[in-house]
């Protein structure tokens, strides 16, 4: 599953879709607080997360949110 956050990040699930990723497995979140919702509603035991964006998106905050969940 790919999540993207923010207006850019839709640009990459754009740019995943049209590159063929499922549609039904490209996420657009607006904003960090829907991104750690869907990653809660999402994530089994084992599962791995990769996150990529820039320091001003505050990720980081995304991270300890689910961890704490």
């Amino acid at each position: 599953m790919l999540l993207a956050v923010g207006p850019l990040g839709g640009w990459i699930a754009d740019a995943a879709e049209a590159a063929g990723a499922a549609r039904e497995r490209v996420v657009r979140c607006a904003d960090n607080a829907q991104a750690v919702e869907r990653l809660c509603a999402e994530l089994a035991p084992g599962d791995a997360v990769l996150l990529k964006g820039s320091r001003s998106m505050h990720l980081e905050d995304v991270v300890r949110i689910v961890e704490q969940r």
